[in-house]
């Protein structure tokens, strides 16, 4: 994995190598197959709540890093033979947990509660308008460097 330099922003971010991306693929389509028949308990909800509510900071975000907050460290703790990328994966799938993936490292999702996830991620149709509208501009400017922004 590399660190590059965005060239229009300027802001640093992690490019994955095509085997890179499908090894991840790979582990994500084994997690949720895993899930998809794999049960919560009462306890593994209340707990994964709990440290949600507990360690995140409301005044960056209403979710929770898993890996950056130690929250998959201490779920492996509390039920050592349930993986918590498993679990949260099975919450979501029964629609107890939000989750939004990152794509910086350790790479692990933002959990939120199921009513606090920002309405803004997760539109496929938006972000790709957005995108689109973005990298007109982006290309107006490479074609013109001197015209007003």
């Amino acid at each position: 994995m590399d660190k590059i330099t965005d060239p229009v922003t300027g802001k640093s971010r992690w490019l994955k190598t095509p085997e890179e991306k499908a090894a991840s693929a790979a582990r994500m389509a084994a997690v949720k197959a895993e899930a998809a028949a794999f049960q919560p308990t009462d306890e593994m909800i209340a707990f994964v709540y709990a440290g949600i509510l507990e360690y995140r900071d409301t005044s960056k975000s209403l979710g929770l890093n898993a890996g950056i907050s130690g929250f998959n460290a201490a779920f492996a703790i509390a039920f050592p033979d349930v993986k918590p990328s498993v679990c949260t994966q099975a919450m979501v799938n029964q629609g107890k947990l939000a989750l939004v993936p990152t794509s910086f490292p350790p790479f692990a999702p933002i959990l939120y509660l199921p009513n606090e996830k920002p309405s803004s991620l997760g539109n496929a149709a938006n972000n790709a308008a957005n995108a689109a509208a973005m990298a007109a501009r982006i290309r107006g400017r490479m074609a013109n460097p001197k015209a007003k922004k």
